[in-house]
């Protein structure tokens, strides 16, 4: 069980770093985009072996709805941020 947890989780975390970082490209943040960019890179490279050795349909599953959260969570932190910004 606590596989399925740290698949999930770490799939989670991927995802919403992705959705962080692909607004913080459309918003023009050169930082926010760097940043993003290398923990994404390393968190990657650390999980390619052990995500491709992930073989069950329970540890799919995981890898799937981690996927989904992550995103989900990413575009609901994200969503207003700097709104003032925009309405200049």
């Amino acid at each position: 069980m606590s596989r399925l947890i740290a698949i999930f989780m770490a799939e989670a975390l991927l995802f919403l770093l992705a959705t962080v970082n692909i607004r913080a490209c459309a918003k023009g943040w050169l930082q926010a985009t760097i940043i993003t960019d290398a923990i994404i890179a390393g968190l990657t490279f650390s999980l390619i072996k052990w995500i491709a050795e992930t073989g069950t349909l329970p540890e799919q599953v995981a890898y799937i709805l981690g996927a989904m959260a992550g995103s989900g969570t990413g575009m609901y932190l994200t969503k207003h941020w700097r709104e003032n910004e925009d309405k200049r």
